[in-house]
């Protein structure tokens, strides 16, 4: 379906290439900070990449306790 925030599936939220290739070299748990180095080594901004964990997190992501960790 089309939505004013972009494609989605009904199964949430699609990644963009780039957005997929961030989330495959992040490690299965990680922090803010930990996941920023990895994302600036790729030539993100932080303002993207913290867009990147806001639409990651609930489905590809799940945060806790300043802690992200990968679905399975």
């Amino acid at each position: 379906t089309m939505s004013l925030l972009g494609f989605s599936n009904d199964e949430g939220v699609m990644l963009t290439p780039k957005q997929t290739e961030l989330l495959e070299k992040l490690p299965d748990k990680f922090t803010r900070s930990e996941g920023l180095e990895v994302a600036v080594s790729m030539n993100w901004s932080t303002s993207t990449y913290d867009r990147f964990l806001k639409k990651a997190t609930g489905t590809y992501l799940y945060h806790e306790y300043g802690n992200y960790k990968k679905a399975q």
